[in-house]
């Protein structure tokens, strides 16, 4: 049930356990069922060599008790892991003993299977002719066994086949006919990539309005699965796999000229499951919409998701296991009414609740009014694919579309070079001055009149973007900080409305934690400096006192949260990223971007994270950085103070200082900016090392 629901740790978990039982009562058979399972879930997580080895364990097992399907089904799936490998000769060969192994014992889905994945090894290695052959051998036994969703995939295939040959009419005809079996069969993942595959094709052929029209639909599509996907998911595996039709929209809405109208593309693509997470936080009963409804509806999800998973899987058994399709698609219309029914009971019994439920990306006109009323305020977006990056300029007024000619790859080495000049003080100012000007050449020359005499600058980063301080970057000799240059990041322009309604401009109760483990001395004296700035509302917890159980008690208190302890990335879990607090008997020490979002911030006014690189996340296409940042945002502050690299931990608490005595006065971006200056001008370090890292994200005031 996990795995059909893509539940996939949970799932792994459930497989390994019955393994350990099926190991104990020794029932081969069962050992090896969950060995091919554990290969699935496995696959699905992107963990190939674990499903290799969990594959060849089930084989071997396989083969000693001559259990025929489940040898095949552990060839295809090794077939599988060799194929996303690049390592097509050796996928060719497990696929063609895995098909000899079907037609023997008569699995004529499992022969079609094999078939088609055979089809795909020939066309990677440009044997096309091969590949025409098995994708119709395979779709000859789909037609013949009623296997709707692999005759709709046979023909996305053979499509995908003709457009590399530039025979684009015929690939056309394939994907109309995968097209109106996935509609029949309710497969609106296979008809999302349909459509985008018809937008690649009509593109190619010029014919731009039905390539537009057909992006359109597959975003469209995408959108629609990713709605009624479940609540507890972040959703992040789903959307990072789908981001192609968004850029493939948007390059082509430049290449017609029309790149204003590519703005909300690039904000549906990076904002959606960021404002997920702000907009579905689970239904509170304190919102006064009573308990029953709120199971009911949580319910209805859940049955919805399952009902979705199931009618996929049934269109795989063979046709006498199979359960009438038009029986099931009359069960999910009917789930469906049912739900939006609930919901909007939910809206009548709560109007908050209401603008939970809408997550869609702002229109344009609704970002440009509140750009309006900042006043001197404007916003710059960026967007980058592997053919270019784009820039749009929003003033309140017009949006200014620019496209930059450098692809992602090469953008991401040139801001990975500037980020290793930056961070290390070793290396003096002249010798980034020429890395600093480049990237404003690239990156902000287009717009510079634009941005004359504008006091405050909202940047929208994308990829590799988050991880560059564009206060660093030079013009004329002369770092953006010393032209008085203020800007703040954002995770989306539609992010902003979120962020702005849950600032209560507080700044009375602070907590600061300051050097859990000992490491940091001068991140316990900057506390104790801080409660200094505000004695009678100030409580510091410092050393062993800094407990992960005080700051998970402390969460809904304070309106200033700050942190002085080490921050610990997970490059490959980015969920499991931390804050490394004191252990006690109740938690670990780690304060992990799982347990942020489930915190009770009040909301604060600020959480300030001064820590090393506490702004690093995992950067996945679509919903962008998970991480501290992202999640605290999440969990009810307006606005994070992060960093983005080490910092000598004195010079970051003589910085901190003079932020919090500025902040007493003045808003975050304007403590900000005078906290740096006073780095370059009172302590004499002009480096971007000492006063760059730190940057503000969220709400400025």
């Amino acid at each position: 049930m996990h795995y059909s629901l893509s539940e996939n740790e949970k799932a792994r978990q459930r497989y390994e356990q019955g393994m350990e039982i099926y190991r104990e009562i020794k029932s081969h058979l069962g050992e090896a069922n969950c060995l091919q399972c554990l290969g699935y879930v496995h696959m699905s997580l992107s963990e190939y060599e674990k499903a290799r080895q969990r594959y060849e364990q089930g084989l071997e097992i396989y083969r000693e008790i001559k259990g025929r399907l489940g040898e095949a089904n552990c060839l295809r799936g090794l077939g599988d892991v060799h194929r996303v490998l690049s390592e097509y000769e050796k996928a060719r060969q497990r696929y063609e003993q895995g098909l000899e192994i079907f037609r023997e014992i008569k699995a004529r889905l499992g022969e079609a299977e094999c078939l088609r994945s055979l089809g795909d090894v020939h066309i990677r290695l440009s044997e096309y002719e091969k590949a025409r052959q098995r994708y119709e051998q395979g779709l000859e036994i789909y037609i013949e066994i009623k296997g709707r969703l692999g005759e709709a995939n046979c023909f996305l295939c053979l499509g995908d086949m003709h457009r590399m040959l530039d025979e684009y009419e015929k690939a056309c005809q394939r994907y109309e006919q995968a097209l109106s079996i996935q509609d029949q069969i309710a497969d609106r993942q296979g008809m999302l990539w349909s459509y985008y595959r018809l937008g690649q094709t009509f593109e190619a052929l010029k014919k731009y309005k039905q390539a537009e029209q057909n992006y359109n639909n597959s975003i469209d599509k995408i959108e629609e699965v990713w709605e009624e996907m479940k609540r507890e998911e972040f959703k992040t595996g789903y959307f990072a796999s789908k981001v192609r039709p968004y850029e493939a929209l948007i390059e082509l809405l430049f290449k017609l000229k029309k790149g204003e109208n590519a703005f909300p593309y690039a904000e549906r693509s990076k904002a959606r499951a960021f404002l997920y997470l702000l907009g579905n936080k689970r239904i509170d009963p304190k919102l006064g919409i009573p308990l029953k409804l709120v199971r009911k509806e949580e319910e209805l999800r859940q049955e919805i998701t399952s009902l979705t998973k199931k009618i996929m899987e049934n269109e795989k058994k063979e046709v006498r296991h199979r359960v009438s399709p038009h029986k099931l698609k009359a069960e999910l219309l009917q789930l469906k009414k049912q739900h939006t029914g609930i919901l909007q009971q939910i809206k009548l019994n709560s109007p908050e609740y209401a603008s939970f439920l809408s997550v869609n990306s702002l229109p344009v006109d609704e970002i440009q009014a509140f750009i309006r009323a900042e006043g001197n305020m404007v916003l710059i977006e960026y967007y980058t694919t592997l053919e270019a990056t784009y820039l749009w300029f929003l003033d309140g007024k017009k949006i200014h579309p620019y496209k930059i000619d450098i692809t992602q790859p090469v953008l991401n080495n040139k801001i990975h070079e500037f980020r290793t000049l930056a961070a290390n003080e070793t290396f003096g100012v002249n010798t980034l001055a020429g890395s600093a000007q480049e990237l404003y050449d690239l990156l902000l020359k287009p717009v510079a009149e634009l941005i004359k005499g504008k006091s405050r600058i909202a940047v929208i980063p994308h990829g590799y973007l988050h991880y560059l301080p564009f206060e660093a970057l030079m013009n004329n000799g002369k770092f953006l900080v010393e032209q008085n240059i203020k800007l703040f990041y954002l995770p989306s322009a539609s992010a902003y409305k979120y962020c702005k309604e849950k600032n209560k401009f507080k700044k009375e109760q602070f907590i600061g934690i300051g050097n859990p483990d000992g490491t940091l001395p001068f991140s316990e004296k900057e506390v104790e400096e801080l409660k200094l700035l505000n004695p009678k509302n100030t409580s510091v917890f410092a050393g062993e006192a800094a407990k992960e159980s005080r700051v998970k008690y402390y969460a809904p208190y304070p309106d200033i949260f700050h942190f002085a302890c080490h921050g610990s990335f997970n490059a490959a879990y980015p969920m499991y990223s931390a804050l490394i607090l004191s252990p006690d008997q109740n938690d670990d020490g780690r304060l992990e971007v799982q347990e942020i979002f489930q915190l009770k911030l009040k909301p604060a006014y600020l959480v300030t994270l001064s820590a090393c690189e506490t702004h690093l996340g995992g950067i996945r296409p679509g919903d962008e950085i998970i991480g501290l940042t992202r999640a605290f945002i999440y969990a009810g502050t307006p606005s994070i103070l992060a960093s983005l690299w080490k910092v000598d931990d004195y010079y970051t608490s003589k910085l901190m200082v003079a932020f919090y005595r500025a902040l007493k006065t003045t808003d975050k971006i304007e403590a900000l900016h005078t906290a740096r200056k006073t780095m370059i001008e009172n302590y004499g370090k002009r480096h971007p090392y000492y006063w760059a890292a730190f940057v503000l994200i969220g709400d400025y005031r």
